[in-house]
């Protein structure tokens, strides 16, 4: 039912569904997606948005990732690790 609706609207707001929808899909637990979604219309109030809170929306909507707990950067795996000096 949702994608026979969804299907009805324009092609711009059926994108913009997409993408909240892959978003979102990334905030495990409830808690994670209130706290993103709060934090993100506390940026947007104004109608401004820094590059620094651009940054905050994008790590906790999980589109920007640091280094992830076993070690990668989150950016999938390493193909060209660099080998270390010794020495």
């Amino acid at each position: 039912m949702f994608k026979i609706l969804v299907g009805l609207l324009p092609k711009e707001y059926r994108n913009l569904i997409e993408v909240g929808l892959r978003v979102v899909s990334q905030l495990n637990t409830a808690k994670e997606r209130s706290e993103a979604l709060n934090f993100a219309m506390l940026a947007l109030a104004d109608g401004k948005v820094t590059p620094g809170e651009w940054s905050q929306i994008g790590s906790k909507f999980g589109i920007l990732r640091g280094p992830q707990q076993d070690g990668r950067s989150g950016r999938g795996p390493n193909k060209n690790p660099r080998k270390k000096a010794d020495g």
